[in-house]
């Protein structure tokens, strides 16, 4: 075999671990981790804001509450 052709092969080579380097990195974020949050600063929430509760619900919620506690 020529130098050349020994030159192309490596390179050839080197391509397609390059190319399945970057597939197996590109496919390892599971679909649930892209866009969570990954800048983090003691004691502050960057979360999604929570939705308010329906006043029916936090009745409930009140209620069981107090059963709960034995009032």
């Amino acid at each position: 075999m020529s130098n050349r052709s020994m030159s192309n092969r490596r390179l050839q080579i080197a391509l397609c671990l390059a190319a399945a380097t970057a597939v197996a990195a590109l496919g390892a974020c599971r679909k649930e981790e892209q866009g969570r949050i990954r800048d983090f600063d003691p004691g502050v929430y960057k979360g999604q804001e929570d939705s308010q509760l329906d006043p029916a619900v936090v009745d409930d919620l009140r209620e069981r509450a107090r059963r709960q506690a034995g009032g």
